[in-house]
């Protein structure tokens, strides 16, 4: 019984482990322009940072 049991919890956690990972995000390249504006219409914007390390040391502006 105990066998049975968690052969399905396994299953269980390879089918929702596989939903989670084929969901895709809509992402798109914008300008400062563009942005703005959405973020005038939506509070809900995520905005992610993609640089390296040197290059957020190279354009950071402190206290931003």
């Amino acid at each position: 019984m105990t066998h049975i049991l968690v052969k399905k919890m396994a299953t269980t956690l390879v089918v929702a482990l596989a939903i989670a990972t084929t969901w895709q995000v809509s992402a798109k390249d914008i300008s400062q322009t563009e942005l703005q504006q959405v973020m005038k219409n939506d509070h809900k914007v995520v905005v992610l940072d993609v640089r390296t390390v040197e290059e957020f040391e190279e354009g950071h502006i402190p206290s931003a």
